[in-house]
């Protein structure tokens, strides 16, 4: 099944999202969703993996969901949302951004997108928008694609081949959970993304892709794990992970599962809680992550969020709202989008994301 993609060797954890009540209003004919879950007019669909910025007063939410009723088939999609005067967020139609490409690496699922902006260069042309998502042939193996645009709606144009191929057993989990992280506001980049091989860990590595015909690789590191502990107090690992700057604190905050997988019903690989975590840079935007195997310093946990906060048993595959850049906006407070599902036979169809804010008070 699709979501199997998400299971890393060892642990088996994936992830999803909810929190409000769904509520709808109607604009002509047209029906559109206010707040949360997103309105799916298909019977059988799911939406989660959010990738979300604001800019210019709109809120730009990525995200995967299938194309067809009851095919299990990751597309990214897009929903933009206006604030309305009560402060709710009015979110417009469903729009496809990528689609798999038949006979390529992505064939298959096409998901896990981050959005941001910057100056790049590909074949000759000047874009403002990059993507990274996972692509795709079967449900492992997974690698990680990077594609462009001008405008954060159309005209997304993929960067051929995949740009990090798992090197491993094609059996394994490989490479994917991409995350992306303005350094400057133009072409050098932080990409952090999930590793599944024979243990599970996450990567941290800064590019110039100014120039995506000649990208260049400046740093690569596995992110130390120390100060990380599991649901039961053990030593955990980091996997899956949404990324946001705040450039004032210069702080990282990590999104991410926790772990062990759940044992009271499907779906067992996702899971249960997520937590907010964060480290501290002293030097320019990605040095944080430097030798960090080996003098790595200890995550802080700031909230761990489960079943009593958001009502749902199973809560992953979250994203931090951040500027176009990746940056926080605000250093009072984290919204955090994530995804949910039912449990039961049919928890497929009830994937569907949802917000939770977070007070930041240290």
């Amino acid at each position: 099944m699709k979501f199997t993609k998400r299971i890393l060797p060892l642990l088996c954890a994936a992830a999803v999202c909810f929190m409000t009540m769904n509520m709808l209003f109607s604009c002509g004919e047209e029906e559109k969703s206010v707040g949360f879950p997103f309105n799916e007019k298909t019977e059988q669909a799911f939406n989660y993996c959010p990738s979300v910025f604001v800019e210019n007063g709109s809120v730009y939410c990525y995200y995967c969901s299938n194309k067809e009723s009851g095919v299990i088939q990751d597309h990214i999609y897009l929903r933009i949302g206006k604030y309305g005067k009560d402060g709710q967020i009015r979110w417009g139609e469903k729009i496809l951004v990528l689609a798999p490409s038949f006979g390529e690496y992505d064939a298959f699922h096409c998901c896990d997108p981050s959005v941001i902006k910057g100056e790049f260069s590909h074949n000759g042309k000047s874009y403002r928008y990059l993507m990274a998502y996972t692509g795709n042939t079967s449900n492992v193996n997974n690698k990680i694609g990077l594609a462009v645009s001008n405008d954060p709606v159309t005209g997304w144009v993929k960067v051929k081949g995949p740009f990090i191929a798992y090197g491993g057993d094609v059996t394994h989990w490989g490479v994917g959970q991409p995350e992306l992280l303005s350094v400057d506001e133009k072409g050098t980049v932080m990409l952090f993304y999930s590793v599944g091989s024979t243990s599970t860990y996450m990567m941290a590595r800064k590019y110039d892709l100014s120039d995506l015909n000649d990208p260049k690789l400046i740093s690569s590191e596995q992110i130390s794990v120390k100060g990380l502990y599991d649901l039961n107090g053990n030593a955990d690992v980091m996997n899956n992970a949404g990324v946001a700057y705040d450039k004032e604190k210069k702080r990282y905050y990590f999104v991410s599962d926790c772990h062990p997988a759940p044992t009271d019903g499907d779906p067992l690989f996702v899971s249960s809680h997520f937590r907010v975590t964060y480290i501290s840079e002293k030097g320019g935007i990605g040095d944080a992550f430097l030798n960090a195997g080996a003098a790595g310093q200890s995550w802080s946990t700031l909230k761990t969020v489960g079943e009593a906060e958001t009502n749902f048993k199973r809560n992953s595959n979250c994203a931090i709202v951040r500027s176009p850049f990746g940056y926080t906006l605000s250093d009072s407070d984290l919204e955090i989008y994530y995804s949910m599902s039912n449990l039961g036979t049919d928890y497929t169809w009830s994937y569907r994301i949802y917000s939770y804010t977070i007070a930041v008070n240290e």
